[in-house]
């Protein structure tokens, strides 16, 4: 074992700095050495093979299977919801996931973690089958509305579309019992906004479990010609979706806890730590980028990169910082912020959130993208703060990091992103300052407890149940999200369906290295992350084209689970947006008539 485990040692040295068929060469040497009966040990010498890079660490980093949807005849894809097998770096488990069935490539095909990443087309229409292949649930589950329940039970979330909240397109309060499928079919209009968004289950109930469990993917509306400068068009791009693998038994939010207290039999039971050399202290809650364990990715000196990052986290929020390196947003939540690019020092994500940024590294070395701070969040059944995770053992990989950046080779100078301004459909049109009088404007005050786990009060009562409240068609809505100091959305993170929202105000949102700026659009915001709590959040949207039930929830997801979940009625005759956007009157390099 003393030369397996000097291999192991050279290995991690030079698969940080290699490519790929390198690495795999050096995990071929590991796999040579390993012993007879390694798999008891269940050490690197069986969980990282070639055909199993979610069990090696340092890989070079590559994007998940794609399906272009435009591609598929009659833009119909088949999703199966099945169980699979992972063997990963830091456990071995089996869990839930979909398959692309009719998916070309055949590496789409198959059941995986994340997900196959959905391509689409604005002014396409696509859709969706899904079939829930999983066995029954127990007979003895909890049954309340408001508990962690039915492990088998599913449905499909299209995160951050502009899209109806009814049949047959995302209604998240209809659901697939083992067994049944069902068809969800989207008509994505010409004038969606291109972005960064993300597809995952949402049965009340059972989506904590799901996506805890690595059951998500991400889905790109693709950009057209001219929608972003030539100069940023050309850049190159890293797709990345960042899962937390929060199993934690010593929390209410670990996942390993959810199964067991909803009685699930696949996941709990089927829960094994690897052993694996640097996971002392992280089999409970490690991060993956694309399925990968710490990956690398390789960029030259002075060469700027598009990140487009997704939190397909359940719980953790994370504050990622590059030093060393530039970074320079341009999108959250999948829409453009204006103007474009903003030089910021820091990705702030909560649960659910997105960003697109420039990265660049000017000097050659190895650079990592790190968490920079824990979250502070409390558990509420422990009845006070989370303690802070154990220090990692010296020489090990820090909990905090996600990634690294090698940079090297010979020296190249990207050409700088003018400031630009976006176009903007109508249901993104600026909402900041003085309305229209035909555009009237309703006011709502919004809170989220953690005591009782609710919205305003009230938790969640059912698909059945009351709205919070019912919503005209045609109206600017104002929503005040932390009222009274409550600790609302500077606590938890709210994520609305159907509608992104806009900062009006915000208190101590000045700066140009502030995350937050008024005129910024979220569809999942935590402010708490970066402004003291009791800040004072006020943003708008408009009601328009959609009617219907409109979810919004805490995305820390074992608190929608258990409550913290509810609608609003947008009742009526559909109606267009009351304020139009200025999109005609603004160019890529200076707008022209209201800020775009």
């Amino acid at each position: 074992m003393s030369g397996t485990t000097s291999r192991q040692t050279r290995c991690a040295a030079t698969a940080v700095a290699t490519a790929t068929a390198m690495a795999f060469a050096c995990l071929a040497s590991l796999l040579l050495a390993a012993p007879q009966g390694a798999r008891a040990s269940m050490g690197p010498e069986h969980s990282c093979r070639r055909d199993n890079p979610m069990g090696c660490r340092n890989l070079r980093l590559r994007p998940p299977p794609s399906v272009h949807t435009w591609d598929l005849p009659n833009g119909h894809l088949h999703l199966d919801f099945t169980t699979v097998d992972i063997d990963s770096y830091a456990a071995r488990f089996t869990t839930r996931a979909f398959a692309a069935r009719n998916a070309p490539n055949p590496e789409a095909a198959k059941a995986q973690v994340p997900g196959v990443t959905l391509r689409v087309r604005r002014g396409q229409a696509f859709s969706v089958t899904l079939s829930n292949r999983l066995g029954p649930n127990s007979a003895h589950e909890p049954t309340a509305v408001n508990t962690y329940h039915s492990p088998n039970t599913t449905n499909l979330h299209t995160h951050g579309l502009h899209e109806s909240p009814e049949l047959p397109a995302d209604n998240v309060l209809v659901y697939l019992q083992p067994g049944e499928q069902r068809t969800y079919k989207y008509e994505i209009g010409d004038d969606h906004a291109p972005g960064l968004h993300w597809w995952h289950p949402h049965h009340h109930g059972s989506a904590a479990l799901q996506v805890g469990g690595g059951a998500a993917g991400l889905l790109v509306i693709e950009e057209r010609p001219g929608d972003v400068p030539r100069e940023l068009a050309a850049l190159p791009e890293e797709l990345m979706i960042l899962q937390n693998w929060y199993m934690a038994p010593s929390s209410s939010f670990g996942v390993l806890n959810i199964s067991a207290a909803m009685g699930d039999a696949v996941l709990a039971p089927s829960y094994q730590r690897s052993g694996n050399p640097g996971t002392e202290g992280l089999e409970d809650n490690w991060w993956t980028v694309n399925g990968l364990y710490l990956p690398t990715l390789h960029a030259q000196p002075g060469q700027s990169v598009r990140w487009r990052v997704a939190s397909a986290s359940i719980d953790e929020t994370l504050d990622l910082v590059v030093a060393g390196c530039s970074l320079e947003l341009l999108a959250k939540d999948g829409i453009v912020i204006s103007p474009a690019p903003r030089l910021v020092d820091r990705m702030l994500l909560p649960p659910g959130a997105r960003a697109d940024v420039i990265v660049t590294c000017k000097e050659p070395g190895v650079f990592r993208l790190m968490a920079q701070s824990a979250d502070d969040r409390g558990d509420e059944e422990a009845g006070g703060e989370r303690p802070p995770p154990p220090p990692p053992p010296p020489g090990f990989p820090y909990v905090g990091e996600l990634a690294t950046i090698v940079v090297e080779g010979s020296r190249v100078r990207s050409l700088p992103i003018p400031t630009f301004y976006p176009a903007r459909p109508d249901y993104l049109a600026n909402l900041v300052g003085a309305l229209p009088d035909h555009a009237p404007t309703q006011h709502w005050n919004l809170s989220l407890a953690l005591n009782g786990l609710t919205i305003n009060g009230v938790p969640f009562g059912g698909v059945d149940g009351p709205p919070l409240t019912t919503l005209r068609p045609g109206a600017v809505e104002e929503w005040q999200l932390n009222p009274d100091n409550a600790r609302g959305a500077t606590f938890h993170p709210l994520h609305m369906h159907v509608w992104p929202f806009q900062i009006i105000s915000l208190t101590g949102a000045s700066g140009a290295n502030k995350w937050f700026q008024v005129g910024d659009w979220h569809d999942s915001m935590l402010v708490g992350m970066e402004e003291a709590a009791g800040t004072d959040l006020t943003v708008r949207f408009q009601t328009g084209r959609f009617t219907g039930r409109v979810v919004l929830h805490c995305h820390i997801l074992a608190h929608e689970d258990r409550g913290m979940l509810g609608f609003v009625d947008v009742d009526g005759g559909a109606l267009p947006y009351p304020v139009s956007s200025n999109h005609q009157r603004c160019t890529l390099t200076s707008p022209s008539g209201p800020p775009c």
